[in-house]
């Protein structure tokens, strides 16, 4: 009966341990597969977050490129409206300086050789009396009698022709003829800047 106590407590104990076992090797098992799931899941993710840095850096850098190309053109733009701004100042400047009795003289000479009815001459104030003086005196006479030759507040350079009726004028101030000696120096100025 002993033997056979021992062999029931051999038998269970075997049995025990054979059932503990196999459970062991379930749990081990199950264990190792979501392990083995835990560990795809975050090497995708790690794969992901890889990525994902990868594209914002990519965005980044051609964002950054687009600003600095960008950039770049606003500068090119700013440099060459300064230097246009140079230029037009620089070109009035000169015209203006060009205007002066002499040349004023000169205008109104031919628009009174023209013979110009109903037109007054406005000129810069202060002037008149160098213009006059810089006229033959046969010219001088004619743009008294008319009252053609006046000086006013509106021509800061140059001369402005005007029908007395209001019908049309002619400017001739400096600025006007930097605006008209422009396209040909802009092309010019194209080709040496470009």
């Amino acid at each position: 009966m002993e033997q056979q106590i021992q062999d029931l407590v051999a038998s269970i104990k075997k049995e025990g341990i054979e059932e503990a076992k196999k459970q062991s090797a379930e749990i081990l098992a199950s264990a190792k597969a979501e392990a083995e799931e835990i560990i795809k899941k975050a090497k995708a993710e790690g794969y992901k977050i890889i990525q994902d840095a990868k594209n914002s850096a990519k965005l980044e850098a051609e964002s950054a490129k687009a600003q600095i190309v960008q950039a770049g053109r606003d500068v090119t733009l700013s440099l060459k409206q300064s230097v246009e701004a140079l230029f037009n100042k620089i070109l009035v400047d000169d015209c203006k300086k060009a205007m002066d009795a002499s040349l004023l003289a000169q205008l109104i000479t031919q628009a009174v050789n023209a013979d110009l009815n109903g037109v007054t001459a406005e000129i810069p104030e202060g002037l008149k009396d160098d213009v006059v003086k810089a006229l033959s005196s046969e010219v001088a006479k004619l743009v008294k009698q008319k009252d053609f030759l006046k000086e006013s507040k509106g021509v800061l350079s140059g001369i402005k022709l005007s029908s007395n009726d209001g019908s049309g004028y002619i400017d001739m101030s400096a600025s006007e003829c930097a605006l008209l000696v422009k396209p040909y120096l802009s092309e010019r100025l194209r080709e040496l800047i470009g």
